[in-house]
């Protein structure tokens, strides 16, 4: 298919919950070799990071090209998916935040607001603020 037709055809399944036909064009990615462009996993994370989906995001985060990985958007939703998971645990958020921050990036506001969200936790806020001298929003 086209690469409109796949982009939809994966955006459907991310949105519909699909994880079994998400997994399987992963895996036939990864043993192709390929990447995925960021637009098709902007399509595809937009959906996981509502669901709250973190470990098929970070799966999915795994086809893009190292420079594409680290971009500020790309680490954005992987925290609004933590925010989202009531699952989440602590010590991973504040295990992405760390290594958000060995990128030498700023955070962004929206990635600072989704961490604090996330971590749900006053001390754990200050603490990762205090280590990086990095303002948090009260959200």
């Amino acid at each position: 298919p086209d690469e409109w037709t796949y982009d939809t055809l994966l955006h459907a399944a991310a949105r519909q919950e699909d994880m079994s036909t998400l997994h399987r064009h992963v895996q036939d990615t990864k043993a192709s070799g390929g990447t995925w462009p960021l637009a098709r996993f902007g399509l595809v994370a937009q959906e996981l990071a509502k669901q709250g989906r973190y470990e098929e995001l970070v799966m999915t985060r795994n086809l893009l090209s190292e420079e594409d990985a680290n971009k500020r958007r790309v680490w954005s939703y992987l925290f609004e998916s933590l925010r989202n998971n009531e699952d989440t645990e602590v010590d991973e958020v504040k295990r992405l935040f760390d290594d958000f921050m060995k990128t030498g990036q700023e955070p962004s506001y929206k990635i600072k607001a989704n961490f604090v969200k996330a971590a749900d936790c006053p001390v754990t806020v200050e603490v990762v603020a205090n280590r990086y001298d990095v303002e948090f929003p009260q959200v």
